[in-house]
């Protein structure tokens, strides 16, 4: 019979063994192990997460301005250089070489339009900060009428 041997570090003094990780069956290997330390996410970056997926989910959701003018063309946005809005290309193109030449951010026209992500953190900050204030005021608005009703 082959038998294993597992050697594992000694828990630390402030936490106790962990019971459940023991076998009645003397030949069974039981392995234990501690769970990771999940990490907390900023409630503000997933709220802004999800409005970016809502938005991008969205039929009336912005589009980059390279598309804006191919979507709204008789012909369309097909495959091929047949579809292709060559004014609208050379619109994009100057205005991306503008803006490189400026030193602005070149690939804007290229990005759909609206908010980025940081403003949309900032926004849902914002959102945040003022609901835990109105929440805040109510209670201390709500404390004080019972403390009113108490003394009459």
């Amino acid at each position: 019979m082959l038998s294993i041997l597992v050697l594992a570090s000694a828990p630390l003094a402030s936490t106790p063994p962990d019971r459940g990780c023991l076998s009645p069956d003397a030949a069974a290997v039981v392995v234990c192990g501690r769970a990771a330390q999940q990490y907390r996410i900023d409630p503000n970056v997933a709220a802004a997460a999800r409005q970016t997926d809502r938005d991008l989910q969205s039929a009336s959701s912005a589009t980059p301005a390279a598309q804006a003018a191919c979507a709204r063309s008789p012909m369309g946005c097909g495959k091929g250089l047949d579809s292709l809005d060559l004014a609208n290309v050379g619109l994009v193109v100057g205005t991306m070489a503008v803006k490189a030449a400026t030193g602005k951010d070149w690939a804007e026209p290229l990005r759909p339009a609206g908010p980025g992500e940081y403003q949309r953190y900032r926004e849902a900050k914002q959102m945040r900060e003022e609901r835990e204030a109105n929440r805040a005021a109510r209670a201390l608005r709500d404390k004080a009428r019972n403390a009113a009703e108490q003394q009459h």
